[in-house]
């Protein structure tokens, strides 16, 4: 590991060390504010900014997007001299904090190049830095100290080629070591890992490496912090368009104890790039967790039936096997919860749609034999028998609804929420009119104002008759 020493002097202003315009947009989170209740992490290909204009907006499209670790790739940086000036152009003008950017050098101007970017006056503390020897800077590693936890944050670039992404994806000398939990990594991988996931409108995608980066993720542990928000909608993530086509070839990866904290994942737009970047909100150590999905109520006689718990044994056996693949914890248990809770619907649901033939044809009978001659004792017992069948039914409704009322009580009705307080509105009494009685035994209901100064004139009147 490289120590570094991060230099905020302007030593250069045609090379961008001017490109922060004031003091006022680099402290916007700046000392004597308290710290930020989350992590955001941005990750963006930026498809070169060696133009010191592209670079300037870059910088200022980065700062209004209050991303704490922002994640670079292809920045086509290949002069190792313009390190300094493009560190200066990140901080603040007059000397910014230590280590708020590391770059890696590609060997052409072209492409390759990454960067990590941290925010001015993040409280973390920087252990050390490491990059790729030679080659086209497709990594750059930082290790650092943040609310007494040790983090990496790492930038990477994966080759556009198919051979030379398949041998430089399964080489594990990019992953960080396993020694280190906490750990952070994006950027474009050029490659998918499932295809018929990550890809919209794309049938004959060539995705060469995506399997050996699902089979490094998997055996990782890594959680990828898009998939985790489980985003269903067709085309929604997609971070690389080609006409109508698009792939989620740009992505976050988190280690799986930072994966339960994952509060929020999105993709954002930068205008001068053709990739979509990517960005995902941490809750930090010592805040809230992750709001994975609440408790829900079930029905304990379908639960304890045989029928119900074989139904239930099989659901959660099959929502085990299909999350298998994922890293989470968390949201390992947020599936089985819900294998859980469909099947229980299922059972409900038959049950309600028995119950209520059961109920129809009670009744129906119940109203055919009551039209039949009462004196008949034949008569007489089948009415008597369907008399007792629907009170029977009529009471296990009524046993149902008392139970459903009393989960939305304990669940609404102990909190100050919308149900609570719409039922003590609905008890509170009409409010009146406001009025007084003057002394000859009228009301005055002109309003507030002129009530209060008959009220006002009553007292002057009668202190100036006690004098």
């Amino acid at each position: 590991m490289e120590g570094e020493q991060i230099r905020g002097e302007n030593e250069n202003e045609g090379e961008g060390g001017l490109e922060s315009d004031s003091d006022e947009e680099a402290t916007d989170q700046g000392e004597g504010r308290k710290p930020k209740p989350s992590l955001k992490v941005l990750s963006i290909n930026v498809s070169g900014i060696n133009d010191p204009g592209k670079r300037r907006a870059l910088f200022t499209w980065l700062r209004l997007q209050r991303a704490d670790i922002i994640l670079l790739s292809e920045t086509h940086l290949a002069d190792q001299a313009k390190i300094p000036f493009w560190q200066a152009a990140w901080a603040r003008r007059g000397g910014g904090p230590e280590g708020a950017s590391w770059w890696a050098v590609s060997s052409s101007p072209h492409t390759g190049g990454t960067a990590v970017l941290m925010r001015p006056n993040l409280p973390a503390k920087i252990l050390g830095v490491e990059r790729e020897e030679g080659g086209h800077g497709r990594w750059v590693r930082v290790r650092a100290m943040l609310d007494e936890t040790e983090f990496v944050w790492q930038a990477v670039y994966a080759p556009a080629e198919g051979p030379a992404r398949v041998r430089w994806i399964a080489d594990p000398a990019w992953r960080p070591p396993t020694s280190l939990a906490r750990h952070i990594i994006g950027g474009d991988l050029n490659c998918v890992e499932d295809a018929a996931r990550d890809t919209v409108n794309r049938p004959e995608y060539g995705n060469a490496g995506g399997r050996e980066c699902a089979d490094a993720s998997a055996a990782l542990g890594w959680c990828d912090a898009w998939l985790d928000q489980r985003r269903a909608k067709v085309g929604s993530g997609m971070t690389f368009w080609r006409g109508v086509g698009g792939s989620r070839i740009d992505r976050i990866y988190v280690d799986s104890t930072s994966g339960q904290q994952i509060l929020r994942a999105w993709t954002c737009v930068w205008a001068q790039s053709d990739h979509l970047a990517i960005a995902c909100t941490l809750s930090e150590l010592g805040g809230k967790r992750r709001p994975f999905s609440k408790c829900f109520t079930a029905n304990r006689d379908l639960i304890d039936s045989a029928r119900g718990q074989r139904e239930l044994g099989a659901a959660i056996a099959a929502a085990i096997v299909d999350t298998r693949s994922v890293s989470s914890p968390g949201t390992r248990w947020c599936e089985v919860k819900k294998a859980i809770q469909a099947s229980l619907k299922a059972m409900a649901e038959a049950d309600a749609a028995r119950d209520k033939v059961q109920r129809a044809t009670a009744l129906a009978e119940l109203d055919s034999l009551g039209r039949m001659d009462p004196s008949d004792g034949a008569v007489a017992v089948q009415l008597a028998e369907a008399k007792a069948e629907v009170g029977r039914q009529e009471r296990q409704a009524a046993k149902g609804a008392a139970i459903r009322c009393r989960c939305k009580w304990l669940a609404e009705g102990e909190r100050c929420s919308w149900y609570f307080l719409s039922l003590e509105q609905g008890g509170r009494a009409p409010p009146g009119n406001l009025a007084v009685q003057t002394a000859d035994g009228s009301q005055v209901l002109e309003g507030r104002v002129p009530i209060a100064h008959r009220w006002n004139f009553f007292y002057v009147i009668t202190r100036i008759t006690r004098v």
